[in-house]
């Protein structure tokens, strides 16, 4: 397996273990359709090819995303209540939640909104790494801490985009906003090589299938 595709699954890995993901209700009585939303990482790093910085190369920086990204404030606003907030790939609607609930309440909880916490995380490893804050603002090499994000334009995720573009920007990234179709997108976060550095994070969305009583 190549060094660039396994860099890729290393990345959705982690975002669907530990980043934000969205699942709906699945019907206890038929095969149900899963409907999955969740901000996809590039791990490559912690510098690219180019040398500039990738802060998300850091688990420390990627398990903080949890807690700055308001998952309720998600569901409220962008999907009006309708979708539950998710934070493992076992959703409390698989038969295996009742199974794993004291780990996954606990881990809940451990990453639970709290844009304090985060920043905190954010600002300690983003110093270790050699960037410095002028004042509102990251700085490495002399340059704005820039992060690109590939933003889908179909759906909500472009309101997902939006919003966690709007949560870096306020703690001090540079952003810019790549806004693409699923075909445009694919050029970028799933065919160019991490190391590369094209993009930091991508907007995903993903549709699977659940029979009741089938284990995952």
């Amino acid at each position: 397996m190549s060094r660039k595709i396994l860099a890729i699954i290393v990345g959705i890995i982690v975002v669907l273990v530990l980043l934000t993901n969205f699942i709906t209700p699945v019907n206890a009585s038929t095969i149900s359709s899963i409907h999955t939303w969740e901000l996809t990482f590039n791990p490559s790093g912690p510098y690219f090819n180019d040398q500039r910085l990738n802060p998300f190369a850091i688990p420390e920086i990627r398990a903080a995303m949890n807690q700055l990204i308001n998952r309720q404030w998600i569901d409220d606003n962008i999907f009006g209540g309708t979708v539950t907030p998710l934070w493992l790939p076992i959703s409390h609607f698989l038969d295996e939640y009742p199974g794993v609930k004291t780990e996954y309440d606990a881990l809940e909880a451990a990453y639970a909104h709290d844009t304090t916490t985060a920043e905190s995380i954010i600002s300690t490893e983003l110093l270790t790494l050699g960037a410095t804050k002028v004042g509102d603002l990251w700085y490495y090499a002399g340059e704005p801490l820039e992060i690109i994000m590939v933003i889908r334009v179909e759906d909500e995720r472009q309101a997902i985009g939006d919003y966690v573009k709007g949560l870096l920007e306020d703690i001090g990234f540079t952003v810019t906003a790549l806004y693409k179709t699923s075909a445009e997108a694919s050029l970028i976060w799933l065919n160019s090589d991490p190391a590369e550095g094209q993009w930091h994070i991508y907007t995903g969305a993903w549709l699977s299938y659940a029979e009741s009583g089938t284990p995952w």
